[in-house]
């Protein structure tokens, strides 16, 4: 498991599964198997992420994207699944540290 799923709460993890899952099942309300993930939802609760953004809140959503990530991963893994992005390219580039993202779609189907 990753590192970095240890600081998203219960409710949020929840809240991002949801959307894979209905994804993942073509019901999603943003594009039927693709997600909108907006990346506060799973970053740790700070003053600075309501802060216009300077290098800790650039960090803050930094740490957020790692956290999607983690999740990605883990519910490819627990529900069978593969995760892109709508072109079908990798969700990797979460991790980099350039460009940091507020908004990512992603596409859910089961893995072959």
């Amino acid at each position: 498991m990753s590192e970095a799923l240890l600081s998203v709460s219960v409710v949020q993890a929840l809240s991002v599964w949801e959307e894979l899952t209905r994804a993942l099942y073509g019901d999603n309300p943003y594009a039927g198997d693709t997600a909108e993930i907006y990346v506060y939802t799973v970053m740790p609760h700070s003053p600075l992420a309501a802060a216009p953004l300077g290098e800790s809140g650039i960090a803050l959503y930094r740490a957020g994207c790692r956290t999607l990530h983690g999740l990605c991963r883990l519910f490819e893994e627990r529900m069978g699944a593969v995760v892109t992005k709508p072109d079908g390219s990798s969700i990797d580039d979460l991790l980099d540290e350039e460009p940091y993202t507020h908004r990512v779609h992603l596409k859910v189907k089961a893995a072959d």
